[in-house]
Parts: structure tokens; sequence; C-alpha cells
């Protein structure tokens, strides 16, 4: 019995005959399927809001791409021609961007609060608006310290009404403070394991000074304008208070 042969043109016959077959399978598949697709009410109304949307939308398109044309033709004309200057101004503009996302517009400060379970100080880091004058800095660490604490485990010892009026710095090491009278009389003294409530609320006060700023040594307290010897059972301070890193909490 003869072998039966297959010359390349019977091969590419057939092949182009499965091929076909294969295509037209899915040619009706797909056109099944648009026609279930046309028929149902939810495409159609998608469709038409679809068409809808492009031709109210097509006018303003128009404008703005007319717009860019007309004004940015010139410039990409001028970038040809200009090669590298416009290089060296994309370059300058990305530093700028660089150094602008880099250099915060914030700075961290400790604040010192009594702990709510240990008559001691705990400090409580917090970021603040950047001021390039150290005296506004350091008028913007003492309201922020008066706002009081975030962490539920420090204390606010602070009364709500207590403010700071005016700051200044003498001697390039005292610091000068004048609060109201809130700060002292909406207060209540007590005194726990040697350190009485306005000890801690003064020193809260210096402390937090005193770490930001080294170059201050002493603070001096007002009270409405006026320098008192004694705050509460704290005293004598009428010649500053120094910092008292012994009350910290380790």
């Amino acid at each position: 019995m003869k072998k039966q042969t297959y010359t390349q043109n019977n091969f590419s016959a057939s092949f182009k005959k499965q091929f076909l077959k294969f295509f037209s399978k899915i040619k009706n598949g797909i056109k099944l399927r648009y026609k279930y697709l046309i028929k149902n009410y939810y495409f159609r109304k998608i469709i038409n809001q679809v068409i809808f949307l492009y031709k109210m939308v097509k006018p303003k398109i128009l404008v703005v791409y007319s717009f860019l044309k007309k004004y940015f033709n010139p410039i990409i004309a001028y970038v040809k021609i200009h090669t590298k200057i416009v290089s060296v101004g994309v370059i300058i503009l990305l530093l700028l961007v660089l150094y602008l996302l880099n250099n915060k517009n914030t700075y961290t400060v400790y604040l010192f609060y009594p702990d709510k379970f240990d008559p001691k100080l705990k400090y409580e880091r917090r970021e603040i608006i950047k001021d390039y004058k150290k005296i506004e800095r350091m008028r913007n660490s003492v309201e922020e310290l008066l706002l009081g604490p975030i962490s539920p485990e420090l204390e606010n010892i602070f009364p709500k009404e207590a403010k700071l009026l005016s700051i200044r710095i003498e001697n390039n090491n005292e610091l000068f403070l004048n609060f109201n009278k809130n700060l002292v009389m909406d207060f209540e003294w007590s005194e726990e394991k040697g350190n009485s409530r306005y000890k801690l609320l003064l020193s809260s006060i210096v402390n937090t000074i005193c770490f930001q700023f080294n170059e201050i040594s002493k603070v001096r307290f007002y009270i409405d304008g006026k320098e008192y010897r004694y705050i509460g059972d704290v005293g004598p301070i009428d010649d500053g208070m120094f910092p008292d890193w012994s009350i910290l909490k380790r």
C-alpha cells in the first residue's frame, strides 16, 4: 500500500483551513457576546452616557488643545534653539525643588511634663513650626509646652488660662519670662515624694528651655510684669531659677 505523501502546498492548505475554522468560531462567539451586550439595557445606558459626556467635553478639549498649541509651540521652538540655557535652567529648578523638599519647615523640641504615676518629669518629643529667630523659637517652645502633653501617661500641669505675655534675653544667658497670673493662681498646691506641684510646674518650664538652648543657664519668672522672690513654696528665685536634672525620671 502506497504511503500517502503531503507536499508543502497540501500542508499549507490544511493549516490554513484549520486556522480559518478556529478564527470563525472566535468571531461567532464575539458576535454573540456583542448581540447580548447590545440587548442589555444597562450596557446601552452606559454607552449613551459615555457618548453624551464625550459630546459635552469635546469642545472644551479642543479649546484646551488650541490654547496649548498656541502658547507651547513658541516655547518648544525656543528650547530647540537654546538647548544649553534651558538645560541649565531645568537643573537649577530641580536642585531648588530638592532643597525645598529636604529643608523641613518644622523642628523637634523636647517638652517636659510630670509623669502621671510618679512626681518626676518626662520629656515628650514634638514637631513645631520653624522660626529662624532664636527668641521666637524659645517663645514657640514655651507656648507649645503650655498646651499640655499628648501622651496619656503625662499630666497637663498648666492651667488652661495660663499665657506667656512676653519674653526677653539678657546677658546672653538669662531668659526672662512674663506670664499672666493664671499660671499660679488657678493652681492647686500639693506635695508628693518631696516634689511639690509648684516645683514640677516651674521645673517643667526651666528644663524645657535649658534643654533646647544650652546657652541659657537660668530662667527668671515674672507674673503680670512683677518678679516674686517665692512662687508657691519654690524660692528664692528672684535671681533666677536653674534647671534641676535630678527631677527627671530615669
